[in-house]
């Protein structure tokens, strides 16, 4: 059985496989092996937090699962039962994880990208690929309904900072 950790794990192998999710009603994940952005995709976790769709799978690897939290009195307050159902979603995507013995850890949106606004974010996100995995993060993100393509782009953005932060990717 894997185990959980808030924000800090020890280094990792550099094949170490690890997927990053960020998380909603629309949650999307990003996969990586080495330094190299594999795939990601967009899967519903439906109000009964049934996930609809398919979820990468993976044994004895790290996932990094953006966590919510609250901010009184912040840009962007929420009705804190959303905040808790949020939660309920993200223990659901980390269940399959930990029975499979991965290395479960919950961040924070301040974690990985500070206060920076979406739009930023997802240029700067851009700017740290290779031409190949801009293709291939573009396709997957134009795939999708224009709202929700924003989650795609802060999971490859998970992962880039998860990957920069083991010194994998400058």
């Amino acid at each position: 059985m894997g185990r959980v950790s808030l924000g800090k794990t020890p280094g990792r192998h550099p094949s170490t496989p690890t997927i990053a999710w960020d998380t909603g009603e629309w949650s999307a994940w990003a996969r990586s092996a080495g330094n190299r952005v594999l795939d990601c995709g967009l899967v519903h976790v439906t109000g009964d937090v049934t996930i609809v769709g398919v979820i990468p799978c993976q044994h004895r690897g790290e996932v990094w699962i953006e966590r919510p939290i609250f901010q009184q009195g912040g840009r962007n307050e929420v009705d804190p039962n959303d905040l808790i159902m949020l939660g309920v979603k993200v223990g659901r995507i980390a269940e399959p994880y930990l029975a499979l013995d991965n290395e479960v850890t919950l961040i924070r949106s301040t974690d990985w990208k500070g206060g920076t606004r979406k739009d930023i974010q997802e240029n700067r996100t851009r700017a740290s690929l290779d031409p190949v995995e801009l293709a291939l993060v573009t396709a997957r993100a134009d795939a999708v309904s224009k709202s929700y393509r924003h989650n795609i782009w802060d999971a490859v953005g998970i992962l880039i900072w998860r990957l920069k932060r083991e010194g994998l990717r400058s």
